[in-house]
């Protein structure tokens, strides 16, 4: 029911910054584009900041290879006609329906736009950090061609971070992404 010219979605506890939809308007009008990617603030207990996880930089991405989600939800805005001409949410996902509809959309057009800073505000917990969101997406990379034994490693990766980020303590996880960084994850306040 959407009229307006860009879509985006957000979580009941999440937010954005008071200036991200003037910085969306800002920057469709020097760069016109069909969709955005930004970093997002990760807050954990007590409404505590924990680390800003940031997007994925030029992607190169077609169908039947595998990418990470490359930005939070929230920080992706889709232009409306791009959103109707995908057929919006696959609903068969319950857990992975944004990740789907993202693939789709980076299939479909390379015009994205990047925001210059953190856009808002995500929680953790709820059910997007469970088990059951990475079997869905082995079902959901199967959908997107992903071949059978990389669909196997990246579910079988993926169930092992899980274990990890609910299992160890908070040290002992910014440790293990010394070692071993993404350079997604990062303390910046």
């Amino acid at each position: 029911l959407s009229s307006g010219l860009f879509i985006g979605f957000i979580n009941a506890d999440d937010f954005l910054y008071l200036n991200t939809i003037s910085a969306l308007a800002t920057g469709f009008i020097e760069n016109e584009f069909d969709y955005t990617f930004g970093a997002v603030d990760i807050w954990g207990g007590h409404d505590k900041y924990k680390e800003t996880s940031f997007p994925i930089i030029n992607i190169n991405y077609s169908k039947g290879f595998y990418i990470d989600m490359p930005s939070h939800h929230q920080a992706i805005f889709i232009r409306n006609n791009l959103f109707k001409k995908i057929g919006g949410f696959d609903l068969q996902f319950k857990l992975r329906a944004d990740y789907d509809l993202i693939l789709s959309v980076i299939s479909s057009s390379k015009k994205v736009w990047y925001f210059p800073s953190s856009v808002g505000v995500f929680r953790l917990g709820g059910a997007s950090g469970s088990y059951n969101t990475f079997l869905e997406n082995f079902k959901l990379l199967k959908k997107h061609e992903v071949g059978f034994l990389k669909r196997n490693v990246v579910t079988f990766e993926s169930l092992i971070k899980v274990f990890i980020t609910n299992s160890l303590p908070d040290n002992a996880i910014n440790f293990l992404r010394k070692i071993n960084p993404s350079g997604r994850f990062q303390k910046t306040k």
